[in-house]
């Protein structure tokens, strides 16, 4: 992976861990609460959508929010669940 100016490393939660990702960029945070959060649409056949957490309405823009757990696969989540917590 060639890291730019622009890679970050994003914290996230994975079943109950915080850990990082690292990716290529970043465009936008935003808060979005759970009473603003709808349904992932039917994208259609073939089109799998059980990585999205739902979508959200945001300044007339629609966000898609995706599941982290689900991204992941699960020897990464299995590395996760395998750190140990540095206090």
């Amino acid at each position: 992976m060639d890291h730019t100016i622009e890679t970050c490393i994003i914290v996230v939660e994975v079943r109950n861990k915080l850990t990082g990702v690292i990716v290529d960029t970043v465009s936008e945070v935003l808060d979005v609460s759970s009473e603003g959060l709808e349904p992932a649409p039917h994208l259609g056949e073939g089109i799998n959508t059980e990585i999205f957490l739902g979508m959200a309405k945001i300044k007339n823009k629609v966000k898609i929010l995706l599941d982290i757990d689900k991204v992941l696969g699960t020897k990464e989540i299995n590395m996760i669940e395998g750190l140990t917590s540095v206090s």
